[in-house]
């Protein structure tokens, strides 16, 4: 029960589609490109479709993987590199005792990455996190709390290791 709700003038998939499974409700804006094998996935938590939209000019890398239970909305003219895992949900509950079961409405929190976010290769972007504007995520880093706008965080889990000002001077 995909469906891409809406996608924006020249996406290209360079050589391959997507993976696109699940009761997702995908938006795909302008000049969006998806390089090598990407996953979009739904997970099956609420009865109405996860979201997932992807803003204007953003560059998604190969065998990035995002996984939705209710929301993930990436900006405006952001990078992701290869294998990115964001998510809104970590799939199984919690608690040891119920870890077999669904996870609950309770467990998904919403995924916010903002304009010009940077992402570096293999990083994790974690369920509830939202990333202020111009943002750059280290390769590799956990992401487990929220980032500043114009913050530069390393590490596991991610730490802030810089603020930027909009003067390069």
């Amino acid at each position: 029960k995909t469906v891409c709700k809406s996608s924006g003038r020249r996406l290209p998939a360079a050589n391959r589609l997507p993976l696109v499974a699940g009761n997702l409700d995908m938006r795909v804006v302008d000049r969006v490109k998806l390089t090598g094998v990407n996953s979009f996935v739904a997970a099956a938590v609420f009865p109405e479709p996860a979201r997932l939209v992807i803003g204007d000019d953003t560059m998604v890398g190969d065998q990035t993987s995002i996984y939705v239970a209710r929301s993930v909305t990436i900006g405006k003219a952001c990078l992701i590199a290869r294998r990115v895992m964001i998510s809104d949900t970590y799939g199984h509950p919690i608690a040891p005792d119920k870890r077999h079961g669904k996870v609950s409405a309770e467990e998904v929190k919403d995924v916010v990455i903002g304009d010009n976010v940077w992402i570096g290769n293999g990083a994790v972007i974690s369920p509830g996190v939202t990333i202020g504007e111009g943002s750059i995520i280290g390769a590799n880093a956990v992401v487990t709390q929220n980032v500043p706008p114009n913050a530069v965080v390393m590490g596991i889990p991610a730490r802030v290791v810089r603020l930027m000002t909009q003067d390069p001077s």
